[in-house]
């Protein structure tokens, strides 16, 4: 664990290559432990390193990794939905709408089957999810899906919490792209 803290220090920093050297220590010492599923976690952790640092190709090709480690144990668990998510923002930075839409459905789909739908994280990937449809040109469960991330998170996090404003500003802009001046007024 203490390697990994190291590693999003140096992250935090800007130092994505120390970030890299030390997050690889990590993988190999739950490759070393059989720790598949804290190993995926790391790996995860190493492909956001790599995409940070430029390295989009490798870092896709590195949270593949990690989903197949998930996948082939064939749980449901947050930590999995986490990395779908993951995925999906990595998939969307690098320009790939169409696998960002289809993890980011996978990743709501799988915090619905585990049950946790009510929480900030869930509202966020909703958010997230808008997003990858606005990007499709899907205006109508754009604003539907923003819609419900706004309301789950004011009514989680209150009214007036300062968290709430980028769901706020995005679910305006997706209102006035699609003519909802009105609505988009009123927010």
């Amino acid at each position: 664990k203490s390697l990994s803290k190291q590693a999003a220090t140096f992250a935090s920093n800007g130092n994505y290559q120390r970030a890299i050297e030390h997050e690889r220590k990590v993988i190999e010492i739950y490759r070393n432990r059989k720790d598949s599923l804290s190993m995926a976690f790391a790996i995860g952790e190493l492909a956001n390193y790599l995409f940070a640092n430029g390295n989009k190709e490798k870092a896709l090709a590195t949270m593949e990794q990690a989903l197949d480690i998930y996948r082939n144990r064939g749980l449901q668990s947050p930590n999995y939905a986490q990395a779908l998510n993951n995925s999906a923002i990595l998939y969307y930075n690098a320009g790939n709408y169409q696998q960002a839409s289809l993890y980011g459905q996978q990743s709501l789909d799988m915090y619905k089957q585990i049950g946790d739908t009510i929480s900030a994280i869930y509202a966020r990937i909703l958010s997230n999810n808008a997003l990858f449809h606005f990007v499709s040109n899907d205006r109508r469960n754009t604003i539907e899906i923003a819609q419900k991330a706004v309301s789950l998170h004011r009514s989680l996090l209150g009214e007036s919490h300062p968290d709430n404003v980028p769901l706020l500003y995005n679910l305006a802009v997706y209102q006035m792209q699609s003519d909802m001046w009105q609505e988009a007024q009123k927010r």
